[in-house]
């Protein structure tokens, strides 16, 4: 009984598989945007003054690795159901 429906419950996770991707690249969406708004965020406040190289280097390791991880993720989910 427990197997069946563990085999159920992978059966609908697979056919529903389309609309997890889709949620998951409106997620990478936000991300990509929040990823942007940090950067913009960090750059008002460099120009005020107020600067931490710690900051300033996790913000642009964040833009350097994060969108394009976003980007290759995107691609490789628009692949799921084709």
């Amino acid at each position: 009984m427990i197997a069946r429906q563990i085999v159920n419950r992978i059966q609908s996770a697979y056919a529903n598989r389309r609309t997890y991707a889709q949620h998951a690249k409106q997620a990478l969406g936000v991300g990509k945007k929040l990823i942007s708004a940090i950067g913009r965020t960090n750059e008002f406040v460099n120009s005020l003054g107020v600067s931490n190289p710690t900051i300033t280097a996790g913000v642009g390791a964040l833009q350097k690795y994060g969108n394009p991880t976003a980007d290759f993720v995107s691609g490789e989910l628009d692949k799921v159901g084709n």
